[in-house]
């Protein structure tokens, strides 16, 4: 790109670079996505945040997600701690770590995507202890709270709505990735809470299709208590 180029032509340069990192990322081609983010950031200047908020926001959150999965943790650690200080909110905090645990998760990084989970939990305030005693007291919570919700859950879940919410699907997303990893880290008393809060969560403010994964491992609890 010319050095002479004009800040709205900068602009919208950057704006080409962040679709085609979206089409390469689409494609599996996370190589090519991370240049293309690259390359469109650096267009940007700072105060860029201040008049072009949302695409700073998205290149700063696609790159730190192509930097992991191409192995720069560090850079993608970087990234993710500046999208976070110039988020303009807690829900944008959230999504933020929600894409970075996602992407934590695909990389086998289980333990590392558990602490980025609860990070953006706790903007929620439902992080999930790392004590197994607190997990089951919060676990017993979750589950009184669902049967004072559902006199039938299952039958209840069935006509459950999808939900459009925003600040609900980022949650969901957060139980979506944290419930295989705390399987797969065998941290049993974690696993049945995120199942819990998540199928609570889906009572009160709708489904999405990632819940699966919750229902299930409910079920699972359930059985083992011969319910």
């Amino acid at each position: 790109c010319p050095d002479d180029i004009s800040s709205e032509q900068a602009l919208q340069v950057a704006q080409i670079n962040f679709y085609a990192g979206n089409k390469a990322l689409n494609a599996l081609a996370s190589q090519a996505a991370n240049e293309y983010y690259r390359s469109g950031l650096k267009l940007l200047p700072k105060k860029a945040w201040a008049e072009h908020y949302l695409l700073m926001y998205q290149l700063h959150q696609k790159l730190a997600k192509t930097e992991l999965m191409c192995g720069r943790y560090d850079e993608s650690e970087s990234l993710l701690n500046e999208l976070l200080k110039r988020s303009v909110d807690d829900l944008d905090r959230a999504e933020a770590l929600a894409e970075q645990t996602t992407s934590l998760s695909s990389t086998g990084n289980f333990i590392k995507a558990i602490a980025t989970a609860n990070k953006g939990l706790a903007y929620f305030g439902k992080e999930i202890p790392e004590s197994d005693s607190l997990a089951k007291q919060r676990l017993s919570l979750a589950m009184q709270a669902i049967t004072e919700k559902s006199a039938n859950v299952w039958a209840d879940i069935l006509e459950t709505n999808f939900t459009e919410d925003r600040k609900n699907k980022v949650e969901l997303a957060f139980y979506s990735e944290l419930i295989p990893d705390l399987y797969m880290s065998g941290l049993v008393s974690q696993l049945y809470l995120s199942a819990a809060q998540s199928t609570l969560h889906c009572l009160e403010g709708g489904m999405d299709e990632s819940v699966i994964y919750s229902f299930s491992i409910m079920g699972l609890n359930l059985g083992e208590q011969g319910l």
